[in-house]
C-alpha cells in the first residue's frame, strides 16, 4: 500500500539473526526508517519521541487465549505500547484493530481507565475462584506418543483429585500449544485455597504416572 515506506521487522526471527535488531533500532531513532514492524518486541522500553503512530494488530489473538490472566497480559501490552506515541512534542495516536471493539479490556485499555480494569477482572476472577481468591497450580504432562500423553493426563487428573482434599481438579485437555518438539502435551489445572493441598494433589498425580519423563508444574 506504501511503497515508498522504509521499515524494518523487529521480531525473534529478526532477533535470532546477529545484530539485526540493535541496527534497525539505532537507525530507527536516525530516522532513516518510518516504519518498525514486530512482536511485543517493540512494545516496552523504546524511547523514540519521533513516534506519533502506534498500531496493535489483531489484538483478539492474545485476548481470548486460554489463560486465566490473558485479560491482565493484553491490558498490559495495550497500556505499554500506547506509551511509545507522543513521547515528544507531538502528540501521540493508537490504533488498535479488534473484531471486538465493546469487549471490557479494549474499552478500558482505550480509555486507559485502571480502576475500571481491575474492578471487572476482580469480579471476574472471584466468580470463577481464580487468583488473587485461590490458588492455582497448571501441570503439563508430554510425550512423543500423543496416546501415552493422554492416557497419563487422565491418571494423573483421577490421582490428583481426592475427596475431601479441598482442591477441584480441571480437565485433562490438549495443552494450548498441543505439540512441541515433537512431543505431544496434555495439562491440568488444580485449584484450592493455599499451594499446600495443590502440592499434594501433585504429588499424587506424580506417583500415578511415575513412568512419564516430562510433568511440568506452574503455581500462581
Amino acid at each position: 500500500v506504501f511503497p515508498e515506506i522504509r521499515m524494518a521487522r523487529v521480531d525473534m526471527d529478526a532477533a535470532a539473526r546477529r545484530n539485526v535488531v540493535e541496527k534497525s533500532l539505532r537507525a530507527f531513532a536516525r530516522g532513516e526508517l518510518d516504519l518498525l514492524a514486530g512482536t511485543q518486541m517493540i512494545a516496552k522500553g523504546l524511547d523514540f519521541p519521533g513516534v506519533t503512530l502506534v498500531g496493535v494488530v489483531s489484538a483478539d489473538a492474545a485476548l481470548f487465549f486460554p489463560d486465566f490472566r490473558a485479560e491482565e497480559r493484553v491490558y498490559q501490552l495495550l497500556t505499554q505500547v500506547s506509551g511509545r506515541a507522543g513521547r515528544g512534542s507531538k502528540a501521540g495516536e493508537v490504533v488498535i484493530q479488534t473484531m471486538n471493539p465493546e469487549h471490557p479490556v479494549l474499552r478500558a485499555g482505550e480509555r486507559g481507565d485502571w480502576e475500571l480494569f481491575q474492578a471487572n477482572l476482580l469480579r471476574a476472577r472471584g466468580q470463577l475462584g481464580y487468583p488473587p481468591f485461590q490458588r492455582l497450580g497448571r501441570v503439563v504432562l508430554e510425550s512423543l506418543k500423543e496416546e501415552e500423553a493422554s492416557a497419563s493426563a487422565v491418571a494423573f487428573a483421577k490421582a490428583a483429585w481426592l475427596k475431601g482434599s479441598g482442591v477441584e481438579v480441571l480437565g485433562p485437555a490438549p495443552a494450548p500449544l498441543s505439540k512441541i518438539s515433537n512431543r505431544h502435551r496434555f495439562h491440568v489445572l488444580i485449584k484450592g485455597k493455599s499451594h499446600a493441598p495443590l502440592r499434594e494433589a501433585i504429588l499424587r498425580g506424580r506417583k500415578a504416572v511415575g513412568n512419564l519423563k516430562r510433568v511440568v508444574e506452574r503455581f500462581a
